[in-house]
């Protein structure tokens, strides 16, 4: 195993999963960091990443919600670096200095964790208010999610005989095995890097997916052909 891999700590992928959810947060964030003492519009923050100046200004703003910036009452507003707590300061400081040893690792991170709309609607699911364990039920919120879809196209599939539904159940099944694969990866054995078969196993998925689309007619029960 890589060493670069087993030297993310637990913790640090707990952050990522949690609080980031894309790369150019990551560069905006650590750019704050490194000039805490400017106070930064959504137009400077364009100019120096090379952004819309509106979706600096959603960024920014995203950030002061997750506590890691505060912003004065200027118009236009202009946010500073100043982490809620100590552990927040801690977990930002660990994420510069892997970003800046680490990089592809902490890209691979940050693009295997669910998505905003994911957590978002996993939220509504949390049973528990703990914040460390949040991650570990959107992994197997996506993974429950994605066999019942798979059980429910199949079901239709035996009814129907419609071959598109047979193609998506299949589909379904290997996200279903990717997010599997994905939660043992990151949560259950976090030392032991198995991005390659989760990865395979997605783009397996994913084939028999685009199955559906490239030369295959679906044979509806009436005998009529319909793409």
């Amino acid at each position: 195993m890589p060493a670069e891999s087993s030297a993310i700590s637990e913790r640090l992928r707990r952050f990522i999963a949690a609080q980031i959810t894309s790369i150019d947060q990551v560069e905006l964030l650590l750019l704050l960091r490194q000039e805490a003492q400017t106070a930064w519009t959504a137009d400077a923050v364009s100019q120096v990443l090379r952004i819309e100046p509106s979706w600096a200004a959603r960024r920014l703003e995203d950030l002061r919600e997750r506590r890691m910036l505060v912003v004065d009452t200027s118009n236009p507003p202009a946010y500073r670096f100043q982490p809620l707590d100590r552990e927040l300061d801690s977990d930002i400081a660990e994420l510069a200095r892997a970003y800046a040893e680490r990089r592809v690792r902490i890209i691979e991170l940050i693009y295997a964790a669910p998505s905003t709309a994911i957590r978002t609607f996993a939220a509504a699911f949390r049973f528990r208010r703990d914040d460390t364990d949040d991650a570990d039920a959107v992994y197997v919120l996506c993974t429950v999610t994605s066999l019942l879809c798979a059980l429910l196209l199949f079901r239709g599939y035996r009814r129907s005989g419609i071959r598109l539904l047979l193609w998506s159940a299949l589909c379904f099944a290997g996200l279903a095995l990717n997010n599997a694969f994905v939660f043992v990866d990151l949560v259950v054995l976090p030392e032991v890097d198995l991005s390659l078969p989760r990865d395979t196993i997605g783009l397996v998925a994913m084939t028999a997916r685009l199955r559906t689309r490239v030369g295959n007619r679906v044979t509806l029960p009436s005998g009529t052909a319909s793409w």
